[in-house]
């Protein structure tokens, strides 16, 4: 995670003030309108993973007000990955979800290949964080299934919800499994709340 970070911080430094757009503009860019689920560019994407990353987008935007209700609706869908409930936890789950369902739908969202954030073992994809507000994607993500729901496994929806949750709410993106998310969910609620692996799961409804 802190080399990932120390590379965000070069991009900014050899970006500089410059926007996104700024720095895309002699690459392929392209602008998007998501019907009910805001707008998004992407910076040197082919029509097949552009179409993908939208068709995943805007099934984050209609998924996510039924996570949002499921915290109180199906409490054994949240104690398996937030733990024992208590009000003020439930409370921030509701809070940080509503966070990304609002960046979804409120924000231009930017999606951009940057080889650099590639070269770690194991790299999907990077959020910029609350700072820079950009998803860098690995070609490995799009070997992945693109939607989650039930899955066990890793997929490109349920890895993008994880990173747009640091950006959005500054839940920490650990990379965990589920297993071990279960663990942390039962043994340290206070830490579950706050590792963006575990909404993932929770909001796939991980098996």
């Amino acid at each position: 995670m802190k080399a990932v970070l120390s590379l965000l911080l070069a991009y900014v430094a050899i970006t500089g003030s410059k926007s996104i757009s700024d720095d895309a503009a002699e690459d392929s860019v392209y602008n998007v309108t998501i019907e009910g689920c805001g707008t998004a560019k992407f910076v040197n994407f082919d029509d097949l993973n552009k179409t993908t990353l939208v068709n995943i987008q805007k099934s984050m935007c209609l998924n996510l007000p039924k996570a949002i209700e499921a915290v109180d609706t199906d409490p054994e869908r949240y104690r398996k990955w937030f733990g024992e409930h208590s009000k003020s936890r439930s409370d921030l789950v509701k809070r940080n979800l509503q966070k990304l369902y609002d960046g979804l739908t409120k924000t231009t969202l930017v999606y951009q290949n940057f080889q650099m954030l590639c070269d770690f073992a194991g790299s999907t994809a990077h959020s910029g964080g609350p700072i820079l507000k950009v998803m860098f994607t690995c070609p490995l993500l799009y070997t992945l299934s693109p939607f989650c729901a039930g899955k066990k496994q890793k997929t490109m929806e349920g890895i993008i919800l994880r990173e747009w949750m640091f950006a959005f709410a500054f839940t920490y993106p650990s990379g965990i499994g589920s297993d071990i998310a279960r663990i942390k969910a039962r043994d340290n609620p206070d830490k579950a709340v706050k590792i963006g692996d575990n909404y993932e799961y929770f909001y796939c409804n991980t098996e």
